[in-house]
């Protein structure tokens, strides 16, 4: 990784990257996408788990004893000082917003160290605009202080061969791509399926590992015998699911960005997804657009896109337009900037 020039930053001493955070998916994606476009920025030398429950000792300390470093983390870990020269990533507000997703521990964190970090971090960054409102609203910090700088599309899916939407999708599948947790709202894609009375050989192909929850619905819903799961996919495999798909079904209750929706554009597949949180956002009208807590709607939304050739065409011309706009470059020098533009970042210990 390289910067191209000394910045105010860094003129006291290093900027690190914490890239403990690298990963296939979610953040890891994001972090592993910027890191290596930033420029000459060092790994910050931590190791363990960046979520786990004692990365604010590791990182407090680290920060104590090394006054001079600007530390940028790609996650939403934080220390307990060295605020004026830490930028973190806060890509949503999930564990506050629904608060069923996790435990004692990680809502405590958040109420009590993130909160406070977001107020007095030289910069807080975020992925869309509706995830800048919901950190402002919740943790008092300033407009200047959160900064969007987005999400980008990896070259694996732009790159990938494109969805041939003149196919009969009457006898394919409907992608959703998810990891089993209670507010991506999976279920609703298999009462849809169950409800697709003029589709019945359609079916519904689930990314990642099957769950005791959506076997049983499937199983209640007469639907189990066209309802499978991928296991673990690449990044290819995962975009030839969406090559192949007749379009994405995207039935999640929150999103601070949605990650499937632009990948699933650049790939060509018809996207159909909630209108909730940051993906109405997102899609910005390359999208059919339901109410999640309404079956009918995402009934209504497959019908229209699998019984017309002219909406699978329309949805992917609109949605190759779209993704134009989710550059990881662009990504990387919003960041750059965030941290060259920091207030007093690099001049407070």
């Amino acid at each position: 990784m390289s910067v191209q020039k000394p910045t105010a930053a860094a003129r006291n001493g290093r900027i690190l990257y914490d890239e403990r955070w690298f990963g296939a998916t979610g953040i890891g994606r994001f972090s592993r996408e910027v890191g290596v476009r930033l420029g000459k920025a060092s790994a910050l030398p931590l190791s363990g788990n960046p979520a786990g429950a004692l990365d604010v000792i590791r990182l407090s300390l680290y920060m104590l004893f090394n006054r001079h470093d600007v530390v940028l983390s790609p996650g939403f870990n934080s220390p307990l000082v060295g605020l004026s020269r830490f930028v973190l990533t806060v890509h949503d507000l999930n564990h506050i917003d629904v608060p069923y997703n996790s435990g004692f521990l990680k809502r405590a964190y958040y109420n009590f160290v993130l909160k406070r970090a977001c107020r007095r971090a030289a910069r807080v960054l975020t992925v869309s605009n509706y995830s800048r409102k919901r950190i402002m609203e919740w943790s008092g910090a300033s407009p200047e202080q959160v900064v969007v700088v987005g999400n980008g599309v990896s070259d694996g899916f732009l790159g990938a061969r494109k969805n041939d939407v003149s196919r009969d999708p009457s006898n394919g599948y409907l992608f959703c791509v998810g990891n089993r947790k209670a507010h991506k709202n999976e279920g609703a894609a298999i009462r849809a399926l169950a409800a697709l009375g003029r589709y019945p050989k359609i079916r519904l192909v689930f990314s990642g590992d099957s769950s005791d929850a959506l076997d049983e619905l499937a199983e209640e819903f007469g639907v189990s015998g066209r309802v499978s799961f991928t296991g673990a996919l690449s990044e290819e495999q995962l975009a030839e699911m969406y090559r192949n798909a007749a379009a994405l079904v995207f039935p999640s209750l929150y999103e601070g960005f949605g990650l499937p929706a632009i990948e699933a554009m650049a790939v060509g597949c018809p996207v159909i997804a909630s209108r909730t949180s940051a993906l109405g956002e997102i899609a910005d009208g390359a999208a059919l657009l339901f109410d999640p807590e309404s079956d009918a709607e995402i009934v209504e939304c497959i019908e229209t896109v699998v019984s017309s050739l002219d909406v699978r065409r329309e949805l992917q011309r609109l949605g190759f337009e779209r993704v134009k706009a989710f550059k990881w470059e662009e990504v990387a020098r919003l960041v750059q900037h965030a941290i060259e533009n920091g207030g007093d970042l690099g001049n407070s210990p």
